[in-house]
Order: structure tokens, then C-alpha cells, then sequence
């Protein structure tokens, strides 16, 4: 018998493919997300299920149960609504630049899906809001969001919008009156 060498062949081996967690506050936020899979070349984004608690301290909770690989990423969107900074002061003092984003949108995560189509002049209020969105997209029904807002035009022109409002990425000792910094995931999420 002759002396075999057997050598194993190395198993092919897929390049890890970042995540981005998300917890969001609402069902609109929540929509929005799943939908934008889909778009992601470069991140995995996977939505957390809420249980429909929106309550800081359980929107904490459910983030901090996911251990971030290298080059993972999370998130918490919320509304604003009439919370005060001490109410947010859990997820503020969480946020880490470019790692883990508090997205906070003043006066509500409408103003976002507002921003794909116009600029948010004028829009201070959360009916405001109602009528802005609903000018630019007749019908719209929460928890709905169009399809109009999901391509990557529209994408880039709602962040170019929402950096004039000047909202930092990370929210320090104040809280915006208005706008947001949804714009700062999403250019992460898309290399945008």
C-alpha cells in the first residue's frame, strides 16, 4: 500500500456581515425599518420586537441584550413626544458615537418620512407634522409608511434635509425642538 496523504480542503467561509439592531418606540418606526432591509448592502438590519413597550427603560433593556460583534451596530428610535431630558437620560447616557445611536425625532418620526419630500420649514408641532406628511403623501394612514421613501435617492435627499436642522448625532445636554438625527444611522446603514 502507498503512503496517502489525505488533506482536507478548507471550508469555504462567508464573510461576516455586519448588524444593526434596532429597537423602535411605534409600529410606523418599526415598519419603516423591516422595509428598508431590503436596501442594505452592507448591514444586516434586524428590528427588535418591542412587545409594544415604549417606555425608556424597557426600550434599554431590550438593545442591551444584543452583544455587538466588530463593526455591529445599535440603535434606539423614539419620538420625543413631551419627554423631558431627565426622561431620556438612560438612553443618552447609552449613545456612543458611530456604535450606538439614539435616534430622536422631534416632533415625531413622521417628520423623517416627511423630509423625503420636503424640507421640514414650518414643522414645529405635532399636527404640524400631520399636515406636512399628509401634504406630501395624500392618504397616508400610520402605522403605513409610503413606498416612495424607500429607494436611495430618496434616502439621501431626506438626510441632506435633516442636517440643516442641525441635530447632532450624538444628543448631549439638550434636546432638539425640532428635527432629527435619523440622517447619522442611516448614513452609517448605507454608506451614504
Amino acid at each position: 500500500m502507498r503512503n496517502v496523504i489525505f488533506r482536507r480542503n478548507k471550508k469555504p467561509q462567508r464573510e461576516y456581515r455586519k448588524v444593526a439592531y434596532i429597537v423602535c418606540e411605534g409600529a410606523t418606526e418599526r415598519e419603516y425599518f423591516k422595509k428598508l432591509k431590503t436596501l442594505s448592502p452592507g448591514y444586516v438590519i434586524e428590528v427588535i420586537d418591542n412587545r409594544k413597550a415604549s417606555d425608556v427603560g424597557s426600550l434599554l433593556r431590550l438593545i442591551q441584550k444584543k452583544v455587538l460583534a466588530k463593526g455591529d451596530i445599535a440603535a434606539i428610535v423614539i419620538d420625543k413626544d413631551n419627554r423631558s431630558f431627565a426622561d431620556l437620560a438612560p438612553l443618552i447616557a447609552w449613545q456612543e458615537a458611530g456604535i450606538k445611536f439614539l435616534c430622536l425625532s422631534s416632533p415625531q418620526f413622521e417628520y423623517w418620512l416627511t423630509l423625503h419630500k420636503r424640507g421640514g420649514s414650518g414643522i414645529t408641532t405635532q399636527r404640524d407634522c400631520e399636515r406636512a406628511i399628509l401634504a406630501v403623501f395624500p392618504g397616508y394612514k400610520k402605522p403605513n409608511v409610503p413606498s416612495e421613501v424607500f429607494s436611495l435617492t430618496a434616502l439621501a435627499v431626506a438626510i441632506q434635509r435633516a442636517k440643516i436642522d442641525k441635530v447632532p448625532e450624538v444628543i448631549g445636554n439638550e434636546l432638539p425642538l425640532k428635527g432629527t438625527n435619523l440622517y447619522a444611522l442611516l448614513e452609517k446603514i448605507f454608506g451614504l
